[in-house]
């Protein structure tokens, strides 16, 4: 900035110097035209320069009257002082036009360097604004973790107690409790594994099958859709995309999980995945047939740490948000459309050929 501001002085001293020496430049040439113009009144033709009006009028013994410009000539030569010739007019509009585009390419450099500084403030701004997001992300991240964490090692030191009392009755029941938190506390940290992992760089983006990731997302949860008789649908002649596959796994993984957890009491149960071709990307959907998303919750259900305001809100609520980031990781887009109790489609964008950051 130091130095942005140090050349932006400098082309400002430089500019005014340009300035004033054109000022001069155009004094010097008005002078020079004046010379001339003397020049010739000096030497009109018809004209003796030695005669003088008085000198006529008094016939041959009058006493002759100098010139007015010659004296001023003899009075040069005898004080031995020398005035420059009068400059050509041609080199005088070369000397203005270099003078003129100087000042313009000048000028140019001014306001090129103000607009470097205007776009350095800008970023500087943004930068600002996105560490500011961070923080607030960082201090919600630490007090759900925190949170959540200790609730759940508080249930199972209860349980673990009431075990160790020595109840017949009570153990197998405590036992079971404690693995489901067990459980509960693996998939959580896993979970936070995701979110994190899906901030870093792209990764190994190469050729991958959409289908053929579905596909095995939906092998690895077939005991739960059926016990669920929930019904998946792969659209046929999925493109071939260039992203890296285990974030690719990720955003459809936390998609379908998203759809089953918020599909409500509907008796018929189906989750549709496709894609089209839209403007120089392939733009891949979710949808589904469940409870829905009300409108002003489509941009929350984006941000860590948020969970739908309804009774099934179970969960981290850090599924769609680790969808966003792997999304925007490969410089893709995330939305939702969604009515509700009508079901909700999420979209999400691949461009063309895929990013190879």
């Amino acid at each position: 900035m130091k130095d942005e501001n140090k050349t932006k002085a400098e082309l400002l001293r430089g500019l005014e110097e340009l300035r004033r020496q054109s000022r001069k430049f155009e004094a010097l040439t008005l002078e020079g035209l004046r010379t001339k113009d003397e020049l010739a009144h000096d030497g009109e033709p018809g004209k003796d320069p030695s005669h003088h009006p008085a000198q006529a009028s008094h016939g041959t013994n009058a006493k002759a009257v100098p010139h007015a410009a010659d004296s001023a000539r003899d009075d040069s030569s005898e004080r031995g002082e020398y005035r420059a010739p009068a400059m050509p007019m041609d080199e005088i509009k070369e000397q203005k036009k270099f003078l003129e585009e100087l000042v313009e390419d000048r000028t140019l450099q001014v306001m090129m360097a103000n607009e470097r500084l205007q776009n350095e403030i800008a970023e500087r701004i943004a930068i600002g604004e996105e560490l500011i997001a961070r923080n607030v992300e960082l201090e919600t991240f630490a007090h759900t973790i925190s949170h959540d964490l200790r609730s759940t090692v508080a249930i199972i030191e209860g349980y673990a107690q009431v075990a160790l009392e020595g109840r017949e009755d009570l153990l197998q029941e405590c036992l079971e409790k404690i693995v489901h938190l067990a459980r509960r506390m693996d998939n959580f940290i896993g979970s936070l594994l995701s979110y994190s992992e899906a901030g870093r760089p792209e990764g190994n983006p190469m050729a991958v099958d959409a289908r053929e990731v579905l596909g095995e997302i939906v092998m690895e949860r077939e005991a739960e859709l059926k016990a669920r008789k929930v019904k998946v649908m792969i659209e046929e002649g999925l493109p071939i995309v260039r992203v890296d596959p285990l974030r690719l796994q990720q955003v459809f993984a936390n998609l379908l999980d998203n759809a089953l957890k918020y599909m409500g009491d509907n008796p018929a149960p189906v989750v549709e995945c496709g894609a089209d071709a839209r403007e120089g990307a392939v733009v891949f959907y979710v949808r589904d047939n469940g409870i829905g998303i009300a409108k002003s919750e489509h941009r929350k259900i984006f941000e860590p740490f948020q969970r739908l305001s309804n009774e099934y809100h179970h969960g981290l609520g850090i599924g769609l948000s680790t969808v966003k980031r792997a999304v925007e990781g490969w410089g893709g887009e995330v939305w939702v459309e969604s009515i509700p109790r009508k079901g909700s489609t999420f979209f999400f964008t691949v461009p063309i050929g895929g990013s190879t950051s």
